[in-house]
């Protein structure tokens, strides 16, 4: 009898534990999977496409486009990683997925502008976004997937016909690829013959970006707003010199445009001066506490805090026209909650003003407090273009600046509505699925859960009997 209670006992812990196994690994599974789709992806994995055709050599015979590159690259943390291809009839492979610390980020750079002044005759725009798809095979999952296209030309490959088949292959394969992956795509355009309405196609429909300059001079202002776009750092704001730093920024990052040729440095709270790099930045890790001056082309500086306290918002990237008003959300937030009280009444508000209109007179509006830490305005009716949005926080001693980016496309023609077809390249449609999918395998998790539960219940019941 003795024997038979023990091997009894054993056998209900084998269950247990076999029970326990299974819970875990499918609590891991879950896991793994919500942090995949749910988490923040701060960390970037970028393909750098870039045009070595030969109207390059009369585009940027000065070669800016590799001082901007070698800013943007400055910009990205350690834990960014980016691959390089160059173009012109058929893509190069430059480089894998490299790290951006010091070292490699350095040996990238010469790679970059040794072999980016090999030039061929024509402009296929068709093959380097074919070949991103493979290099993005080796991306990571925590990762925001990136694809930068740099380029002065459009598709011009010496045949009518096959730029046609080209441009259309780029339109009906490449960009649903491109949705179903989730990778972004960002056109970067400067020169006179781009296509600006072909590249802003594609870019729009993967929900990334175009951005077009007259000169290559301009490429260092469109890689900022590139970084501002994707990173969506914190602005540290200046007045007459000066700007604060918190306890809760842990890096400063100055910018300079290099709008002229007066150089910036830095003066800590304790005296400690820093000055400009190489590639027009200066970035402090662990920077003092406390009021900072800055020295030289401030007009021209721009300030990224560090991670810490960060103020966030809800406002898309892209819209198109309505005739509502868009409403705006901004808040203050540290590891993922929102904080309420930093010690003082917290006020913010925002500048808008349109980047395609010189002259056009800032918006400011004044947001309000929703009382759980959330401040919010409805923005006005906005016509089609580019506009500058600047969040800013104060509460007399912690001031912190947000800039974002917003493209306002013009309403679609009015036209007979056609039959809707249930395509899975429609966003809505493919979350509805994921939806669908997940609830159901979460019934089916609790339901095996539930009955292997029962399971064990019915074997230690009839254990118990025999005992």
């Amino acid at each position: 009898m003795e024997r038979a209670r023990i091997n009894n006992f054993l056998v209900l812990q084998r269950h247990k534990v076999r029970f326990m196994r299974i819970l875990l690994g499918w609590l891991f599974v879950f896991f793994m999977a919500w942090s995949n789709s749910t988490l923040a992806k701060d960390k970037v994995d970028i393909v750098l496409l870039l045009d070595t055709s030969a109207s390059m050599k009369t585009t940027d015979p000065n070669h800016y486009r590799f001082a901007a590159i070698r800013m943007f690259l400055s910009l990205l943390n350690e834990e960014d990683r980016i691959a390089v291809l160059s173009f012109d009839v058929v893509s190069q492979h430059l480089s894998d997925f490299v790290s951006l610390n010091p070292m490699e980020k350095e040996q990238l750079i010469k790679q970059i502008e040794e072999k980016g002044q090999v030039y061929g005759p024509y402009t296929n725009l068709q093959d380097p976004l074919a070949r991103a798809l493979d290099e993005m095979k080796a991306r990571r999952l925590d990762a925001q997937p990136l694809v930068i296209l740099l380029t002065d030309g459009k598709m011009d490959v010496g045949n009518a016909d096959l730029d046609k088949h080209l441009l259309g292959d780029m339109r009906d394969k490449l960009v649903p690829q491109y949705r179903q992956e989730g990778i972004r795509l960002f056109s970067l355009a400067f020169g006179e013959s781009f296509d600006l309405r072909v590249l802003q196609g594609l870019s729009d429909q993967t929900d990334g970006k175009a951005w077009a300059a007259n000169q290559s001079t301009g490429l260092k202002n469109i890689f900022r707003q590139l970084f501002e776009v994707v990173k969506q750092p914190e602005t540290l704001p200046v007045s007459d010199g000066r700007f604060r730093v918190g306890e809760h920024n842990h890096e400063l990052t100055v910018l300079d445009d290099g709008r002229t040729n007066q150089p910036i440095s830095l003066k800590s709270p304790s005296g400690k001066e820093y000055t400009e790099q190489k590639d027009g930045l200066i970035r402090v890790i662990n920077p003092e506490t406390g009021a900072w001056s800055l020295k030289g082309d401030q007009g021209g500086a721009t300030i990224y805090g560090g991670p810490g306290l960060n103020l966030e918002t809800r406002l898309p990237e892209t819209m198109v026209e309505t005739d509502q008003p868009l409403r705006l959300e901004a808040w203050l937030e540290k590891e993922g909650s929102i904080v309420r009280d930093i010690g003082g009444a917290i006020h913010i508000g925002l500048s808008l003003h349109a980047l395609e209109e010189a002259a056009s007179t800032p918006i400011n509006q004044a947001l309000t407090d929703q009382g759980d830490g959330r401040f919010s305005t409805s923005l006005p009716i906005l016509k089609p273009g580019s506009y500058a949005v600047e969040i800013h926080a104060d509460n007399g001693v912690l001031k912190k600046d947000k800039r974002l980016h917003l493209l306002v496309r013009p309403k679609p023609p009015v036209t007979e509505a056609p039959t809707e077809k249930l395509s899975f390249d429609n966003p809505e449609v493919r979350q509805a699925v994921k939806a669908f999918i997940w609830v159901n395998l979460a019934l089916l998790v609790g339901g095996g859960i539930y009955f292997i539960w029962r399971r064990l219940r019915k074997t230690a019941d009839s254990q118990r009997k025999v005992i």
